[in-house]
């Protein structure tokens, strides 16, 4: 693990009103917010309403060149779909942070097998043979993720173990009380293998970017608030256990500052001052 030359901080706001727009995006991409999600020192984006998020995801991910960043719209989310994958281990605030590192492990995958589709090896092979006896494709879509009902499992594929045995598939439901710790180690074994694949390929860093999670909320309900903090939670826990600043998957999550203020659980101040 990598040894951090500062804190890993998870809160930066950013930008004007309106700053997103074309005319202004070269101006507000001067800005100190740009530097900090460039060298991966902030997860968590808050700024007012047309404060430039989405400025700022289109800056790091409009190159076609660069495959490996990734921008992840949530505007039209199956937000009722996901809701189902629920983690019976956690604390109502950590219920969902199981299934968004899931999502994380699929984005990141996908993108690498996208960039490298006949990379050779154990690691690649056994990514694409997942993707495929699931989702019928490498390709993963963020809205396809939890589409399905059940998770398959094999030895050619990822093989998670629930005291000491093997499983071979996982049920994505309210009543999977193992859930989360299946989804879990699911989640770490695809991770590491994108690391491996990566490794073999030099590419650097894969960036995943968070955008329109406040799609149309105007009042925050408390189904809604534990899965955006589920997802800020997940990234910040990705990022940890992949070396912190110097993690290779980076996640950034991009979200409107008074739905992150009105935010009640324990970690928030320790999220927003970098505790």
């Amino acid at each position: 693990m990598n040894v951090l030359p500062e804190p890993l901080q998870g809160l930066h706001s950013i930008g004007e009103v309106n700053a997103e727009e074309d005319a202004v995006l070269q101006y507000f991409l001067a800005t100190d917010a740009t530097s900090k999600v460039a060298q991966n020192r902030v997860y968590l984006v808050l700024g007012r309403k047309g404060a430039g998020k989405t400025a700022l995801v289109r800056h790091f991910t409009k190159d076609d060149a660069d495959p490996l960043s990734k921008p992840l719209n949530l505007r039209s989310y199956a937000w009722n779909v996901h809701a189902a994958v629920q983690d019976k281990r956690s604390s109502d605030i950590e219920a969902y942070v199981a299934s968004w590192r899931y999502v994380i492990a699929t984005q990141a995958a996908s993108a690498i097998l996208e960039q490298y589709p006949q990379e050779l090896g154990d690691a690649a092979g056994k990514l694409r043979s997942f993707f495929e006896a699931n989702y019928g494709n490498i390709k993963v879509d963020l809205a396809n993720v939890f589409s399905i009902k059940r998770l398959k499992f094999s030895a050619a594929t990822i093989e998670p173990k629930l005291a000491g045995n093997s499983l071979g598939s996982l049920s994505l439901s309210k009543e999977a009380t193992e859930l989360g710790y299946v989804i879990d180690a699911v989640s770490d074994e695809i991770l590491n293998l994108v690391q491996e694949v990566m490794g073999r390929r030099r590419s650097p860093k894969i960036t995943l970017h968070f955008d329109e999670l406040d799609s149309g909320i105007e009042k925050l309900e408390r189904d809604r608030e534990l899965m955006i903090a589920g997802l800020v939670l997940a990234a910040q826990s990705v990022r940890r256990s992949l070396g912190g600043q110097g993690a290779s998957i980076q996640p950034f999550v991009y979200l409107r500052e008074d739905i992150w203020q009105a935010f009640a659980f324990s970690d928030r101040n320790k999220i927003t001052y970098g505790a």
